[in-house]
């Protein structure tokens, strides 16, 4: 492809604007369009940006204790198997269900903890804000989507 050949008038009676005349100047106006997007990027995007790292207020075993008295709270549906053929359906505390397993805490660095502790072959994760310790569920993982009975 000559770009000569998309300016210049054409001879002999051809007709110029043609649907590969429009193709050809599509083709050069985008990669000459994606040239200076790359050139202006670099040049206003050359700087690394800096974090400031968030450094803990509270120690690992007070936000352990702020989970176990948030589990203390939530309630989960456990169903068990009953020989008649039917589901037996009934409210269980997760405090008592989760209380005799380890806890790990693990500061995120920017102003957030992740605790978890293994149940069932599975790892729970919970979030917890290091200045207001409120504790919420962490849903990067799919509890759902995996068949997981007990959510607390």
């Amino acid at each position: 492809m000559n770009l000569i050949d998309i300016i210049s008038p054409k001879r002999h009676g051809k007709k110029r604007f043609t649907p590969t005349f429009f193709a050809k100047s599509t083709f050069v106006i985008s990669v000459f369009s994606f040239c200076i997007f790359v050139l202006i990027s670099t040049i206003l995007w050359s700087n690394d940006t800096k974090l400031d790292i968030i450094y803990p207020t509270k120690s690992g075993d007070l936000i352990i204790s702020e989970v176990r008295s948030y589990l203390k709270d939530k309630q989960y549906i456990s169903a068990s198997f009953i020989e008649d053929g039917y589901w037996k359906f009934k409210e269980e505390d997760c405090g008592s269900l989760l209380n005799d397993k380890t806890f790990t805490a693990e500061y995120l660095l920017y102003g957030s903890w992740r605790v978890n502790t293994f149940y069932d072959r599975m790892r729970y994760f919970w979030r917890v804000d290091d200045e207001t310790l409120t504790v919420r569920k962490d849903y990067t993982y799919d509890y759902a989507r995996k068949g997981i009975s007990v959510s607390c």
